[in-house]
């Protein structure tokens, strides 16, 4: 099968009464095909299938022969909680003794809450309500593979989201289609805390290693534009020292953003490294307010844009 873009909702700052709601897990959306073979693709198209090898008996559990599902790859940190740090942390494993390992290590979860394609036929035109049913109906759950709840009163969902600081809820109309690569309000998100993926323009280090990032975001003119600096946040020692290493080879003696801060020590370095980061609010200057590496990332620089914020 070839893989697909999915379907993106919209962000939204009400809850809208007439819609179910989901919890938005803080993961990396992944879309599993099954016709012969079983593989699995992110929303960039990069094929996951190796990586996640607690996914490969889904096709024994599902009651069709072929099957396109959309979900979203989970991790939990040592509270329990989502973590995208410790997802990601997964997801760039590479290696076969790698992958292994963090099978142990690191288990993941598939929190599938669509589907699009089922025994032969393609379902994304037919409402949500039905979609919903034959999940319900058609796939049986394991330790590894989860169907998502959904929940007719998202006011209450959010309200338990906001006290577990989870990231937040999808809402969504019973009777929408699935539109494959399009993006509408009949899916809403409503966010208990801000996120953006940001470039890394330039570094301070202590001794060898990074202590400080210096973030960018192109504006509609492609220009890069310095939007504010952030510690090494949720990074661990291994990936700052990976990070510290890989930075070096990107360093510039000019920078590349037009507005960044005249200060000694700036390290500018190339725009090709992608973080994601939390934050409280976004200043009337243009700046992140209280920002927070979550992790690095894989995607395009070119899709690191103001328009987020």
């Amino acid at each position: 099968m070839k893989p697909i873009k999915p379907f993106e909702p919209v962000s939204s700052t009400t809850i809208p009464p007439s819609y179910l709601a989901q919890v938005k897990w803080d993961g990396v959306r992944v879309l599993a095909y099954f016709e012969q073979e079983l593989t699995l693709f992110n929303r960039s198209l990069n094929e996951r299938t190796n990586t996640y090898p607690e996914l490969h008996d889904l096709p024994d559990l599902v009651k069709a022969k072929s099957f396109i599902f959309d979900g979203e790859i989970v991790a939990l940190n040592e509270k329990g909680e989502p973590s995208f740090h410790d997802v990601m942390r997964r997801d760039r494993l590479k290696k076969d003794h790698q992958i292994a390992r963090g099978v142990g290590s690191n288990p993941i979860f598939y929190m599938i809450f669509d589907v699009v394609y089922w025994d032969g036929e393609w379902v994304n035109e037919r409402p949500l309500f039905e979609r919903l049913a034959l999940l319900k109906n058609g796939l049986e759950e394991n330790n590894s593979i989860r169907i998502v709840q959904n929940h007719e009163d998202g006011n209450q969902l959010y309200e338990v989201i906001k006290e577990k600081g989870m990231e937040g809820i999808v809402c969504k109309d019973v009777n929408s289609p699935y539109v494959i690569n399009g993006k509408s309000a009949n899916w809403m998100k409503i966010k208990n805390y801000k996120d953006i993926y940001a470039l890394v323009c330039g570094v301070t280090f202590r001794g060898k290693s990074v202590n400080t990032l210096l973030l960018c975001l192109y504006d509609s003119d492609k220009k890069l534009r310095y939007i504010g600096s952030a510690g090494t946040g949720k990074l661990k020692s291994d990936e700052i020292a990976d990070f510290s290493s890989t930075i070096e080879s990107l360093q510039e003696a000019t920078p590349q953003v037009i507005d960044g801060p005249q200060q000694s020590g700036v390290n500018w370095v190339s725009p090709k490294i992608i973080v994601k980061v939390t934050y409280l609010e976004w200043t009337s200057d243009h700046r992140l307010r209280q920002p927070v590496v979550q992790t690095i990332v894989e995607g395009n620089p070119t899709d690191c844009t103001l328009q987020q914020i």
